[in-house]
């Protein structure tokens, strides 16, 4: 698997071929960790907010096809129409539910043809969140420093997913999420246009978003299909 523009492998209804490979926690591994506290809920609707929410919706446009390189263009495709940051809220909270019922047996178990279990899957989830999150935060800040790429095989080869249950890594998605939508909330309107270098392409912090939604869309139609 090679490492082009990015790291992983295209699948799923928005894919064209299929994907042979989908994709910790440290401490206690009960899986009873505390809900992350949302705070998007407690802001008042104060004239600033709404004039933020005013230009959210233009900010966060879906990007341009010259904001990315165009291995991204079917993961940015799997991104419905609406509001972005309300996509990047509730997308946690449908993961959660999507897998709430899935013991961990299950998720632990391959199914073919299919080189991961559910857990590593989850895992890569993680590790893409992380990524593309870290990316849109280093040019988000001006930081044109040109990044690698990610070969995603050793990410997940790296972790023992049988010692850590589905909910410690579902809970572990749902805290990155909400630190990156954070950070995205509180970005100047300009820093949605500014680019960077990764894995030699350039692409901007608006198509970075939309990727982050995208991402795990795509795969969650997969573990969706294999889990019904």
């Amino acid at each position: 698997m090679g490492k082009i523009a990015g790291f992983d492998s295209w699948s799923g209804s928005c894919f064209p071929r299929i994907c042979q490979n989908e994709a910790s926690w440290c401490g206690d591994r009960s899986g009873s960790y505390p809900p992350f506290p949302s705070i998007a809920h407690e802001i008042s609707e104060t004239p600033a907010r709404q004039r933020v929410i005013s230009m959210n919706k233009e900010v966060c446009r879906r990007p341009d096809i010259s904001e990315y390189h165009e291995y991204f263009a079917n993961y940015i495709a799997c991104v419905p129409d609406g509001d972005l940051f309300e996509q990047l809220d509730a997308q946690v909270d449908e993961v959660q539910n999507s897998l709430k019922n899935v013991s961990d047996e299950e998720a632990s178990r391959l199914h073919p043809p299919y080189t991961w279990t559910v857990k590593q899957v989850v895992g890569h989830l993680i590790d893409a969140e992380k990524l593309f999150g870290w990316r849109a935060h280093r040019f988000g800040c001006g930081d044109e420093t040109p990044l690698p790429g990610m070969d995603q095989d050793p990410y997940v080869d790296a972790i023992d997913y049988t010692q850590i249950t589905l909910m410690q890594l579902v809970n572990e998605l749902e805290f990155t999420r909400r630190s990156n939508t954070s950070f995205l909330r509180r970005l100047p309107a300009d820093a949605w246009d500014r680019k960077g270098t990764a894995s030699g392409n350039s692409i901007s912090v608006r198509a970075l978003a939309w990727i982050l939604v995208g991402h795990i869309n795509h795969h969650m139609e997969i573990v969706k299909n294999r889990l019904a």
